[in-house]
C-alpha cells in the first residue's frame, strides 16, 4: 500500500512537471508572436 502512494505520488508530480513545461513553451510560443505583432504595428 504505501508504495503503492508513492508511486501514484511521484507519476503525479511527473506530469505536474509535464505540464509545466508544456504550458511554459506554449507560453513562449505566445510571447513570441505577440512581441512580433507589436513591432509590425509600430
Amino acid at each position: 500500500m504505501y508504495k503503492f502512494k508513492l508511486y501514484n505520488y511521484y507519476m503525479s508530480r511527473k506530469s505536474l512537471l509535464y505540464k509545466q513545461k508544456r504550458n511554459k513553451k506554449i507560453y513562449k510560443k505566445y510571447i513570441y508572436k505577440y512581441n512580433k505583432l507589436k513591432k509590425e504595428k509600430k
